[in-house]
């Protein structure tokens, strides 16, 4: 069947009406990629995504040593045990340091006792062993007494302030136990010693004579034993 000729103009317009929009747009669009699954997309996307940095956990270590107590080391910090040890060595400290001067007072004062029993002696013979009377060495004797008794005080008081050992040790005959029953006898010889003299000097002064040579020869025993007391206690205590 021949087709009229008026329908070709209609027939050529319709067929480029359908035809430019669709060569528009295969001109106009670039190629599309090939299909990407969603799940490729997503991964994509989160990997892409800058993660935040996560809190830093401070080390333990560093921790510790940014650690600090203004008023020093704290028993929360330091180990019983240490506190235990550092307790025994400054007790320790302590009593070598109070022992050292306990020494060198208890040796000046047994120079200063042997100054004085030589004055007693002499004193002795002055007033009782038939000298002259004069009384020449009355307060150079006493001046001696005083000083031997502040001295004397002195170590036994550094003795007793001395810290004792955490582990006492049995007791036993030696150096140490010396010492201390040396020192204990001449404690005893001393304040017998201080009575004595008081009381034989007032007796002096009030010109009482009987009896008063005999109460002069114990004041002078007296001050011997102590003096060899004295002496035995600073050979233990030194050897």
């Amino acid at each position: 069947m021949r087709t009229p000729l008026y329908l070709l103009p209609v027939a050529l317009i319709g067929w480029l009406t359908a035809a430019v929009p669709g060569g528009a747009r295969a001109a106009g669009a670039a190629p599309s990629a090939s299909p990407v699954p969603a799940a490729t997309t997503t991964r994509a996307r989160a990997t892409a995504t800058p993660t935040p940095p996560a809190a830093h956990d401070p080390d333990p270590a560093a921790a510790a040593d940014l650690d600090f107590d203004l008023l020093g080391a704290s028993s929360a910090t330091v180990p019983p045990a240490a506190l235990e040890v550092g307790a025994v060595t400054r007790s320790a400290q302590r009593r070598r340091t109070l022992l050292k001067w306990h020494q060198g007072l208890g040796l000046g004062m047994l120079a200063a006792m042997a100054v004085t029993a030589v004055l007693g002696q002499l004193n002795y013979r002055d007033l009782y062993g038939g000298g002259r009377r004069s009384g020449s060495y009355l307060w150079p004797h006493r001046a001696g007494v005083g000083l031997t008794t502040l001295a004397f005080a002195g170590a036994g008081t550094l003795a007793l302030l001395a810290p004792q050992p955490y582990e006492k040790a049995h007791t036993r005959l030696d150096s140490a136990l010396v010492h201390k029953i040396s020192a204990a006898a001449a404690t005893a010889g001393m304040l017998a010693q201080l009575v004595l003299g008081f009381v034989t000097a007032r007796q002096a002064d009030a010109g009482n004579d009987q009896q008063l040579k005999t109460r002069a020869q114990l004041h002078q025993a007296l001050g011997y034993a102590t003096l060899g007391f004295v002496g035995i206690a600073a050979a233990a205590y030194v050897f």
